[in-house]
């Protein structure tokens, strides 16, 4: 707060006093004075605090793209994998869009993605970042996402993802899955 106040207020002060010498401002005597001051001390701070709020934003943006976007190399077709960053989309089978009997621990598992979890895999210790899950009907049928059949997902942390359960699974795993992030479908 003091690196704001202090360059502000002090180049507001130098700015007002030197206003007197201005016509326009002096005909209005010390309230001209003080309108300057508090005027340029408003548009500093104004301007300091945007300049501040853009550079947070900026380096959030390059954390994000360092963090999310690189993943460790891995081969997919290995059956175990530990403390690897993978994306969702480097995992899956190219064709089939499936991952299926695999084993994740201490991994970061980094979308975008939707997938939908099946089979009776394990699902314990994990931690979820900027994700969903949706409960589905037994009988619904997807298209549109990863599917992720008979794999243990254990201390991991999910990104980014959004993740689908039918109601049958879901019932086997709910105790790990934090309730605020639940869409219930079924």
């Amino acid at each position: 707060m003091i690196a704001i106040v202090l360059p502000t207020g002090s180049f507001s002060f130098i700015l007002a006093y030197f206003s007197k010498n201005l016509s326009i401002i002096n005909n209005y005597g010390y309230i001209g004075w003080i309108f300057v001051g508090i005027f340029t001390f408003l548009i500093m701070s104004i301007s300091i605090f945007i300049s501040v709020f853009s550079y947070k934003n900026i380096l959030h943006i390059q954390f994000s793209r360092k963090f999310l976007y690189n993943s460790d190399n891995i081969n997919p077709l290995h059956h175990q994998f530990d403390m690897k960053r993978i994306s969702v989309t480097t995992i899956a089978h190219p064709m089939e869009g499936t991952i299926k009997n695999k084993t994740f621990t201490k991994c970061e598992l980094i979308g975008p993605a939707n997938i939908l979890l099946t089979g009776g895999g394990i699902l314990t210790g994990t931690s979820f970042f900027n994700c969903d899950l949706v409960v589905l009907n037994d009988s619904s049928e997807i298209f549109n996402a990863y599917l992720m059949q008979n794999c243990s997902i254990i201390d991991c942390s999910i990104y980014k993802c959004t993740l689908m359960l039918y109601k049958s699974d879901y019932e086997k795993v709910k105790n790990g899955i934090p309730p605020k992030m639940v869409i219930n479908l079924a």
